[in-house]
């Protein structure tokens, strides 16, 4: 799976991500989501950045309940995407995010 594809369904599966990860990014909500569209892919180095805040948004996310069931059930509809990749994707995600609420439970 492509890693703009990675971002999009990471972006997907979550309210408010993209905004979020444009603060942690210190750019535009409008350049996250170009990014995430792009066919070309992006450099190591755009990756770890995009990375990094994405672990720093999760940690942030896995610290309230409520939105980790709200993951959960758009992880689940990604699940059964069409797309291979992106549902394959989407159920490693979703086991993630099962672990972290018997975790906050």
């Amino acid at each position: 799976m492509s890693r703009n594809k990675k971002i999009r369904a990471w972006l997907e599966m979550g309210v408010g991500r993209t905004s979020a990860l444009a603060k942690v990014l210190n750019c535009s909500r409008q350049f996250v989501s170009k990014v995430s569209l792009m066919d070309k892919g992006i450099s190591e180095s755009q990756w770890n950045a995009i990375s990094y805040g994405i672990s720093i948004i999760e940690l942030d996310e896995k610290s309230n309940q409520k939105k980790i069931e709200q993951i959960i059930i758009k992880a689940a509809h990604l699940s059964h995407s069409k797309e291979r990749e992106i549902k394959h994707f989407a159920q490693i995600e979703l086991d993630k995010w099962i672990e972290a609420l018997g975790r906050a439970a």
